[in-house]
Parts: structure tokens; sequence; C-alpha cells
């Protein structure tokens, strides 16, 4: 084992192990080399070696994969279809890929804030029309108390036109109302939506943090080791 880093500040906890496949023992090909007529020196069987192959060949990597299968099948994990073609990302495709999701999120981000400085305009515009109108529904109704107490001066034609009015506006004023608590519904969701853009676009950025950081400290050891071999 070179390194192990535990991550447990994300959704998922996991580590990010580096390590150097060791085995004892002389290779695998040394008999066949052997018979070859080609002199080899011979190891001693419990001789170190680095030796990948003992380790993480295909048969070995797919029963660790069944392995774990096995014991993660109780936290509900599902094995992965065996034999299936699908290939992994190359890192440097997953980050071209997440740069240009970065690039998606802050135009989408950007889109949503132009909605709700639009949406505050509207907000502000019906609000502003809600206060004209209660002002014209309070100048209505003085003019209907008026008109109440010389019912004689206006007659009772200009009585009816004056309450139609008022209960005109009055209607109006509810429908503007309601506008407003739609707007500031429609406000709250692109807030939301910001929001949650952003905690996306700082989740992408913080998993390509940990890569870096990762790599570096891998790279640093590796160059240490070079530099002052054991």
């Amino acid at each position: 084992m070179v390194a192990a880093h535990l991550h447990m500040d994300e959704k998922t906890p996991h580590i990010h192990a580096a390590v150097v496949p060791i085995v004892m023992g002389e290779r695998r090909k040394a008999k066949k080399e052997q018979t070859d007529g080609k002199r080899k020196y011979r190891k001693k069987t419990n001789s170190v070696r680095l030796c990948a192959d003992d380790l993480f060949n295909r048969q070995i990597l797919i029963a660790y994969h069944d392995n774990y299968a096995r014991v993660m099948a109780k936290y509900g994990l599902q094995r992965g279809v065996r034999g299936s073609e699908a290939r992994h990302t190359t890192t440097m495709q997953y980050y071209r890929n997440l740069k240009k999701k970065n690039e998606t999120l802050e135009t989408e981000t950007r889109l949503l804030q132009e909605k709700k400085t639009e949406a505050q305009e509207e907000l502000k515009q019906v609000k502003a029309e809600i206060r004209t109108d209660k002002l014209k529904c309070a100048a209505t109704d003085t003019a209907t108390a008026l008109a109440s107490s010389v019912g004689s001066l206006f007659g009772s034609r200009k009585m009816k036109s004056l309450e139609r009015r008022n209960e005109d506006l009055q209607d109006r004023i509810l429908e503007l109302e309601d506008e407003a608590r739609q707007r500031e519904r429609q406000q709250a969701k692109h807030i939301q939506e910001i929001r949650n853009a952003y905690e996306q676009q700082h989740r992408k950025l913080s998993e390509f943090a940990d890569f870096c950081q990762t790599l570096l400290s891998v790279c640093g050891e590796a160059d240490a080791r070079d530099k002052f071999p054991a």
C-alpha cells in the first residue's frame, strides 16, 4: 500500500488507494524460458518481486468484482453486467465532459438569474398596479359615499355606475394580488434552481480538486522514491 485517502466529505464515503503489486517467488514464465535453451538466473522461491499479472489479471479482477458484489449486496448494490462491452471514460475525457457540464451550468445559472430579475420586475409592476387600483378604489368609495349623501344631485343611475366601478376595482385588486402571489412563488422557484445549479457546479469542482490533490500526492511520492531509492 503506497497511499490511501479516505473521503468522508462527499455523499458516498470512499477511499482512493495506490498500491504496488508485490508477490513472492520467480515469474511464471521462468520455467518456459529455461526450456528455450537460454540460461536464466533462478530466483529464490521466497524472493519479493513486482508482478501485476499475478494480482490483476482478467480472471482475478472478475473474482474481485464478484466478491465485492456479494459483500455489498446487503446494501442494495447490484453487480454490473458480466461481459458488458461498456468502456470506462478516460480521465481526460471525463474532465472534458466535466468542463462542458460546468459551462452548461454557468449558462443555465445566467439564464435563471435573468429570469429571476425579470420576475422581480414583473412582481414590482404588479404590486404598483395593486397600489394604484387600491387608490382608485378608495377614491370610488369616497365618491360613492358622497353620492349617497347627496343622491338627489347625482341621481340613482350615477350611484349604480359608481357601485359597479367599485366592484370592478375590487375584483381587479383580488386578481392582481393572486398574480403577485404567483410571481412570488415563481421567483422562489428560480432562486432554488439557481441554488441547485450552484451546488452541482461546486460539487463537480470539488471532485476535480480532490483528483488533482490525489494526483499531486502520488506523483510527489513517486518522485521522492526516484530521488531517494531505498
